[in-house]
């Protein structure tokens, strides 16, 4: 009644950006594109990957139990270039919608020039999933499952320039990454089993709730 499953999935990781708000996202059409946002950034896709164990137990003839561990990388370039060390400023607002600003020192200038270089945007995370599984039809070789969960998650190692409320320049300011979030998973997929490997085939959405 108890199954282990070892996985391993490449990806493209790139990110979509919106009125100068980022929000991580999965789009293979950028693996090969520089694109330029409506502030100016221009960014490409990385490499990205997936790696982890699910154990899932047998608690009907159609619904199984899932938990197991996840480690996920993710990452996109930022186009950027050396500038002599400068005074740059993020806006925030705290909880009650309070306007108020920040003072940084930067290197990074958002511009092409001579001194041009990639800034790299990186996550490294561990998340244990904890879920259902929802058999929908399957016979001797093939299976048709939907899977949801909730993930409990952790930034193991990260690296983030945020833009500057001017649109001038990059900062990176570890203390707002949050190091431990919540997330939902769905992932509805094919199982096609070929002797000891089965290829699971299928969209997986995940969303930070945090």
């Amino acid at each position: 009644n108890v199954k282990w499953m070892y996985y391993i999935t490449p990806s493209m990781s790139s990110a979509i950006f919106r009125n100068k708000e980022m929000s991580q996202g999965m789009s293979p059409n950028f693996s090969l594109l520089q694109i330029r946002s409506s502030n100016g950034m221009t960014y490409s896709a990385g490499f990205g990957l997936r790696a982890g164990t699910q154990i899932s137990r047998r608690l009907s003839k159609k619904w199984d139990i899932i938990t197991g561990l996840d480690l996920g990388y993710s990452s996109y370039n930022i186009v950027s270039n050396l500038v002599h060390p400068t005074f740059t400023t993020l806006l925030f607002k705290d909880a009650n919608g309070v306007d108020y600003s920040k003072r940084y020192i930067t290197h990074f200038g958002n511009g092409m020039t001579q001194n041009k270089m990639d800034l790299l945007n990186y996550s490294l995370q561990a998340s244990i999933p904890l879920g259902v599984q929802y058999h929908i039809w399957q016979d001797k070789k093939t299976q048709v499952n939907l899977l949801s969960a909730i993930d409990l998650s952790t930034v193991l190692k990260s690296n983030a320039y945020m833009i500057s409320s001017d649109g001038k320049y990059y900062v990176k300011d570890p203390s707002l990454t949050r190091p431990v979030n919540m997330g939902l998973n769905f992932n509805p997929n094919i199982v096609f089993s070929g002797g000891k490997v089965k290829w699971h085939l299928g969209p997986s959405v995940r969303y930070q709730l945090l």
